[in-house]
């Protein structure tokens, strides 16, 4: 927020002069411009960390998906020649199998991406840096797996 005291003028605050306090009513003076000052100062900088903290939270999100869905990726390899395999052999029963096997390996694949979303709008729903401190991921909490 930018904000600046002028005494004839008041309280600059994004964009306006104030000759009032916003919130009390009260004529500004030196004192109150002051402690005004220093409180939105501290306020910004608690927004800030608590900005920087939210992003912290949401990439190490991103990076554990990130880490399961590649470690698991063979998963995804193993179904789909499964369904080649059927398929070249020409074999019905194995296609079904091999496409249920596929679609169920597809399907918790996207849980994972699914719950690494529902995790981070979770993060940058939260409002105070004890929350967010206390706050650890674990995928396996928001994936049905």
């Amino acid at each position: 927020m930018n904000s600046y005291y002028d005494a004839q003028k008041g309280m600059y605050i994004d964009g306006s002069f104030w000759l009032v306090h916003p919130d009390t009513g009260e004529r500004w003076n030196d004192s109150t411009a002051q402690a005004y000052l220093a409180n939105s100062q501290s306020s910004d900088a608690e927004q800030q960390k608590l900005q920087f903290l939210k992003e912290q939270k949401v990439a190490e999100v991103k990076r554990l998906t990130y880490r399961r869905l590649t470690t698991e990726q063979w998963q995804l390899e193993r179904a789909q020649e499964r369904l080649e395999v059927a398929k070249l052999a020409q074999d019905s029963a194995r296609v079904a199998s091999a496409t249920e096997v596929l679609s169920n390996v597809l399907a918790y694949r996207e849980s994972l991406r699914q719950a690494s979303n529902d995790a981070e709008a979770h993060i940058m729903q939260m409002s105070s840096l004890e929350e967010l401190s206390n706050y650890h991921y674990k995928l396996d909490e928001f994936a049905e797996e």
